[in-house]
């Protein structure tokens, strides 16, 4: 499972020049809650800095980080090739 998050704190806000990045960042199950650790690692390789407050708590509508998008793209496809070969 996916959440869809932006990071915050001092260093990055979550904001630049183009607007707001929305990582992709694993969820994970426990006890029946899916929750996100405020310093999971994104599916891109982002983690949020020291001084940062960890990943933002409201989830976002669309990923927007390209590197998100294109791990995300990758992925897929790797795991359709590995179910054509039955």
């Amino acid at each position: 499972m996916i959440a869809i998050l932006r990071m915050t704190g001092r260093c990055r806000s979550g904001h630049d020049l183009h607007g707001t990045l929305w990582h992709a960042v694993r969820a994970t199950e426990r006890s029946g809650l899916i929750g996100v650790s405020p310093w999971a690692t994104a599916v891109c390789g982002k983690i949020p800095g020291h001084r940062g407050n960890g990943w933002s708590g409201a989830a976002g509508d669309e990923i927007t980080c390209k590197r998100c998008i294109a791990c995300l793209a990758q992925a897929k496809r790797f795991a359709s090739d590995e179910g054509d070969h039955d």
